[in-house]
């Protein structure tokens, strides 16, 4: 069984999920069906979430190159990672 995984390159729980379908169903259970051409659509239709609302997002702030927020005179030390963002 080892060998059939390192040739295929899939690993032993997969094959004893085969096999296991082969034994039970035969060649039927085998016969490569896509899951899309035997599941059937859903009768819902499709609804987008509606925009999210940001209640306390006053305003936005770009973050300097040397990774810092100027608010006035007040200089706030974030980190290099958000630089320039």
């Amino acid at each position: 069984m080892t060998t059939v995984c390192r040739e295929f390159g899939i690993s032993t729980v997969t094959v004893d999920k085969i096999f296991n379908r082969y034994k039970e169903c035969g060649l039927e259970a085998l016969n490569g069906a896509c899951p899309g051409e035997l599941n059937t659509p859903s009768p819902r239709v499709y609804q987008p979430p509606a925009d999210p609302d940001y209640p306390f997002h006053d305003r936005t702030v770009r973050v300097t190159r040397c990774g810092r927020i100027c608010l006035g005179r007040r200089k706030i030390n974030l980190s290099n990672v958000f630089a320039g963002r």
